[in-house]
């Protein structure tokens, strides 16, 4: 039998329940690892289908109203422009899959322990594959910009146009120190520690390397940024595709990470089935 991580409001074991508090909504959620791995809002039914995170319908830890918060977030980052909310783009696809990520069958697995116990200083980080992260880099949404938002949640939300680049910047090397400004939101990289009140939520303020590195760390950290919804306390930590992660979703609630030991594997199966019926 696995040893439970117990986190705020989060025991992660075999069978597991965790709660979500959302503007008085309260929602239990009955988690059973393993085979045949469920994550359905307990008391309620997928009667009602989701108008934003489509990919989790049947199978979901979300209801309507957590789908309905997930789109008002993902639609204040992309804030830019009617032009640039109108064109099509692979990668933001890839971001709202990201942010809606709470709505997944799988998701309470995909926070645990962390890999980097030297720069995670949480009990527990949320996982995303490398890969699926670098679809969300920065870089992607520069053309267009973001609405960086000082915290989520209300209808009063200050936010901060900015270059994605500028604001989650490519500077850092491995050996320095990711900070977040908290009167400005702006992340920086530096050679000495973060003051206390700079520290990224989940950060040991610690000194960097490989992925931590990366902007697309920076923006998955970000409450403000990519960051999953609902996931604010915790910590997005990209671990390589070979690790049970957070990757693309093909269908509903499949998702392409191969899964490791103790886990299912799942083979997406949609793009074939869609082309025999062609």
């Amino acid at each position: 039998m696995s040893r439970p991580v117990t986190v705020t409001g989060y025991t992660k074991s075999p069978t597991m329940r965790h709660r979500w508090a959302l503007g008085g909504v309260v929602v239990g959620v009955g988690v059973v690892c393993g085979e045949g791995d469920t994550c359905l809002a307990s008391g309620t039914s997928t009667k009602y289908a989701l108008a934003f995170c489509t990919k989790f319908q049947s199978s979901r830890c979300c209801l309507p109203v957590h789908d309905n918060m997930i789109q008002r977030e993902f639609s204040n980052l992309l804030a830019s422009s009617t032009v640039c909310a109108e064109m099509l783009n692979v990668h933001k696809s890839s971001l709202s899959q990201i942010m809606c990520a709470s709505c997944s069958s799988q998701s309470p697995a995909f926070l645990s322990r962390p890999v980097d116990t030297a720069f995670f200083g949480g009990t527990a980080t949320f996982k995303v594959c490398a890969t699926f992260a670098a679809a969300v880099a920065p870089t992607e949404f520069d053309q267009c910009g973001l609405s960086q938002q000082a915290y989520r949640f209300s209808p009063c939300t200050p936010t901060n146009p900015v270059s994605a680049t500028a604001a989650w910047p490519d500077s850092c090397r491995d050996g320095m120190y990711i900070c977040q400004s908290k009167a400005t939101q702006a992340f920086s990289c530096q050679t000495t520690p973060c003051a206390a009140s700079d520290v990224p939520t989940g950060f040991a303020n610690a000194p960097c390397s490989n992925f931590t590195c990366t902007p697309s760390s920076m923006f998955l950290n970000d409450n403000g940024g990519a960051k999953p919804v609902f996931y604010e306390d915790f910590a997005v930590e990209i671990v390589p595709d070979s690790e049970h992660c957070l990757g693309p979703v093909a269908a509903d609630g499949s998702s392409a990470a191969v899964r490791r030991a103790g886990w299912n594997s799942i083979v997406v199966v949609v793009a074939l089935g869609s082309a025999m019926r062609g």
